[in-house]
């Protein structure tokens, strides 16, 4: 008999569909952005207190998808604001290189104008598997693994806004 061992990749990505509160949307709004090369950002200056109040929101969320993963805890490392115009884009990237620490984007405003997030296979793009797309919808949220390479081509309106971050999932008590 011939012995054949399998050994399946996998890559994850999480959709999940949630109510946005008029509170949260306007703190979002309210964060202090500053343009950068490819969009208007407050990475470079994140606020605790906004952390602390995206954590309360998503906990339940990313809660899920730890158990599902097989964690029973994480921890929220950061996140900020993005704010796309007109033609903006968010060149290729990824936001870490752990099997434990996953990305997430939640989007608060946009139209069906606004650019979607493409997430390509892991070693793009050397090599191109496979890609999945995005459409920004209010409230949608996206959780990937940090190592996923993805980027927002030319934007198409005025209106495209996210929260981004990344945590970090454990099994601490």
């Amino acid at each position: 008999a011939i012995f054949m061992k399998h050994i399946g990749f996998i890559q994850n990505l999480f959709e999940c569909e949630t109510k946005l509160t008029p509170g949260y949307v306007k703190l979002v709004k309210n964060v202090k952005l500053n343009k950068e090369q490819d969009n208007s950002t407050n990475f470079s200056n994140q606020d605790k207190k906004f952390l602390e109040e995206t954590n309360k929101i998503l906990s339940p969320h990313i809660l899920k998808i730890a158990n599902f993963l097989g964690y029973t805890n994480y921890f929220f490392r950061n996140c900020w604001v993005q704010k796309y115009k007109k033609e903006d884009v968010h060149s290729i990237h990824i936001h870490s290189k752990g099997l434990e620490e996953y990305s997430f984007i939640y989007y608060i405003d946009g139209t069906k104008n606004s650019s979607p997030t493409l997430f390509y296979n892991l070693g793009y793009p050397y090599v191109e598997i496979s890609r999945h797309k995005v459409s920004p919808e209010k409230g949608k949220l996206v959780f990937f693994l940090g190592c996923l390479p993805h980027e927002v081509r030319n934007n198409g309106d005025t209106k495209r806004l996210i929260v981004s971050g990344n945590i970090a999932f454990n099994n601490e008590k």
